[in-house]
């Protein structure tokens, strides 16, 4: 559990970098869910900088799963994952029902 956590811990921080820099947009599963009338009206660079600092909550959760290996305990582990699971679905959600990202505002 202990190198499977520094992965994905890596592997977040560095989509969430580069998310955060406005780029990236077509590896976020919640823009290519949308029909093509309303990815016109998106706001690419909005959406990207909130799923970049999306993906420092999901690092976070995954250093939890460090942390819990670490001290052998299953409560911090199952923390980090209730986490990554909430931020996924939360902002998946946000981000289908509110007009914050809309460029035409």
């Amino acid at each position: 559990m202990f190198s499977i956590g520094i992965v994905f811990t890596i592997l977040f921080i560095s989509l969430g970098s580069i998310l955060l820099r406005g780029k990236g947009i077509r590896m976020l599963s919640v823009y290519n869910m949308l029909p093509k009338s309303r990815k016109a009206t998106i706001c690419k660079e909005a959406l990207c900088q909130f799923m970049g600092k999306i993906f420092f909550g999901f690092a976070f959760g995954s250093m939890l799963w460090i942390i819990g290996g670490a001290i052998n305990s299953p409560t911090v582990i199952v923390l980090g994952l209730i986490i990554i699971a909430f931020l996924a679905i939360a902002s998946t959600i946000y981000v289908l029902t509110t007009n914050r990202f809309n460029s035409n505002k």
